[in-house]
């Protein structure tokens, strides 16, 4: 966090470019945790089985499903590659 970003001495521009890369990164893992739950929902609905993802914490809810692809550039390049 914010500790390291001092520890660098990243000041300006290089501390703005850290700062979206890290919510860049973040925006990735939280489209593969959606991607990954729904993958978890289907499986577990062609066994007949309840899914994990439905015992936790999750934004998959109902039918209507929300990937955050266009929160960063780096995901919304990523689209198509991720599903």
């Amino acid at each position: 966090g914010s500790e390291r970003a001092a520890r660098t001495g990243a000041v300006g521009q290089r501390a703005k470019e850290g700062v979206l890369i890290n919510k860049s990164l973040l925006t990735l893992g939280h489209c593969i945790s959606v991607l990954a739950d729904m993958a978890d929902m289907q499986a577990a609905a062609s066994a007949g089985r309840p899914s994990s993802a439905s015992r936790r914490r999750s934004t998959v809810s109902g039918s209507a499903v929300h990937v955050p692809y266009r929160d960063s550039v780096l995901t919304y390049l990523l689209q198509e590659s991720l599903g």
